[in-house]
């Protein structure tokens, strides 16, 4: 833990499990290599919650109010692939599991949308979808991505749009149509004036 006032460090602890991912919100949960969640007082570090998500390490993971979504690497004969369901955890008073949600593509990233409460998009690497959380389902279509090598995926704060980056340098956006803002409280970019130039006078 950072004191941002005093730039000193304040706390810290040991991760086992390594963390390879992050999410603060009523717990820090610590997504570790070992595909297990530990959940942290955010204020002292102290470890709080162990959770068993995937057998492999966990490669994303978002929260939404008590509602904890990880996707992850799973191992089967000390072959890896993409674990092809996303696991629930219900937070509230002692955290728990829920049942998965399959996901056949398979999730790399994953993100909640903060327009829908349970919409969840999930993305792997070359296409992505979408899910309800408290339904437990995938929802069809299935959107195709123009590269294979996706590594990065973001939602708009206003929901209406997503975004993803690949290992080529390319950025694709989806939108769900042609007036759609970044943020719900969008207003035009200030753009500096141009320099005022005197009008030539003769001498």
């Amino acid at each position: 833990v950072l004191d941002m006032e005093t730039c000193q460090m304040r706390e810290s602890a040991e991760a086992p499990g390594g963390v390879v991912t992050l999410k603060s919100g009523r717990f820090l949960s610590c997504g570790g290599m070992n595909g297990e969640i530990v959940l942290r007082d955010p204020s002292s570090l102290k470890s709080l919650f162990t959770l068993p998500a995937h057998n492999g390490p966990i490669t994303g993971m978002d929260c939404k109010m008590d509602l904890l979504v990880t996707c992850g690497i799973s191992t089967f004969r000390n072959e890896f692939s993409t674990d092809t369901s996303l696991k629930v955890f219900d937070l509230r008073m002692a955290p728990r599991p829920l049942a998965s949600i399959p996901f056949p593509i398979g999730a790399q990233i994953i993100k909640f949308s903060p327009k829908f409460t349970s919409t969840l998009f999930g993305a792997s690497a070359n296409s992505f979808q979408l899910c309800d959380v408290a339904a437990l389902v995938s929802l069809p279509p299935l959107f195709p991505f123009s590269s294979a090598e996706v590594s990065a995926m973001d939602v708009s704060a206003s929901g209406e749009m997503m975004v993803a980056g690949d290992l080529s340098g390319n950025i694709a956006a989806w939108a769900d149509s042609f007036q759609s803002s970044v943020n719900p409280h969008q207003s035009s970019l200030l753009t500096e004036a141009p320099p005022y130039t005197l009008p030539e006078a003769p001498i």
